[in-house]
């Protein structure tokens, strides 16, 4: 019995400082006839459910404006931070960073940021996953990001607009000193059918620093890798249209200090594209009829 009363104390400890809490209480006064042994055994079972959820805690968010158009936001947490996973939609234009087993303890919703195109970041939390969403009037082939980690403290840099002609020379002389394991370029391209008829398309990066500005012109979807660099071999057209997708053909070949790809669906479709890790992946799926009407 006292084993019974103290694993009840740990639960209502663990409840109270859970947005959940009520409901958890509710659940467990409507179980209070049972007999113990089956009473323990749930109990035990909601603990271990309490301690597998989120496991830190994101305490507080800064807005730094900072010199030629950037801004930098500091995503601070309770314990050591690990790098989220971050995506980009370019209609609406949106960065979005995913801090999984994270609770949001913030304050604030909606923060306003008021820098080049960045308008605002919106906080949501669901599911033990705190997703931060940077909401652009529009995406730019300069729209640019970095992530860094530091202790408990996770460092989003954005990039917006043109640079001026001093700075572009002096990003143009950094450019000039850097050896080529520096310079972020394309190790492969593969491409796969999901589940559910998708087209996906994966870029395998040398590293995640590649700025890249994806949009829809006309009936094709054209993605630019900024400063990127791409093997000779690599300058090709994959005929993808035998995989069943709405993805007829993939086009990828040099433009300058860049990459173009180009990617040519068939029918109505819609894309979404995101970074993992080192990966830059693009999803085209089919739109089906009935949600053409609507």
């Amino acid at each position: 019995m006292k084993t019974l009363q103290k694993l009840t104390k740990m639960i209502s400890i663990k409840a109270q400082n859970t947005a959940d809490g009520f409901t958890f209480f509710a659940k467990l006064t409507r179980i209070k006839l049972m007999q113990p042994n089956k009473f323990l055994t749930l109990t035990l079972l909601m603990l271990v459910s309490f301690m597998l959820q989120a496991d830190n805690v994101l305490k507080d968010i800064d807005i730094t404006p900072l010199p030629g158009g950037k801004v930098q936001i500091t995503f601070k947490l309770e314990k050591k931070a690990t790098k989220p996973i971050s995506f980009t939609v370019d209609n609406p234009a949106r960065i979005a960073f995913d801090f999984k087993e994270t609770k949001n303890e913030t304050n604030k919703r909606k923060h306003k940021i008021g820098v080049g195109y960045a308008n605002s970041l919106y906080v949501l939390s669901s599911g033990g996953r705190t997703r931060a969403v940077i909401n652009l009037s529009k995406m730019t082939s300069y729209q640019t990001y970095q992530t860094r980690v530091k202790g408990n403290k996770v460092y989003v840099t954005l990039s917006h607009g043109k640079t001026n002609f001093n700075m572009a020379k002096a990003s143009l002389a950094r450019t000039v000193i850097k050896t080529k394991y520096d310079v972020p370029g394309i190790k492969d391209i593969d491409f796969h059918r999901s589940e559910s008829g998708a087209g996906k398309i994966i870029v395998n990066l040398k590293n995640g620093k590649a700025g890249v500005d994806i949009r829809k012109q006309g009936n094709r979807i054209i993605a630019d890798f900024l400063n990127t660099t791409l093997p000779a071999v690599m300058e090709r057209r994959l005929n993808v249209i035998d995989f069943a997708t709405p993805v007829k053909s993939i086009d990828t070949f040099r433009q300058g200090n860049h990459v173009r790809m180009i990617i040519t669906p068939m029918g109505k479709f819609e894309h979404v594209a995101y970074h993992a890790r080192n990966q830059y992946i693009v999803e085209v799926k089919a739109v089906k009829k009935k949600q053409i009407r609507r």
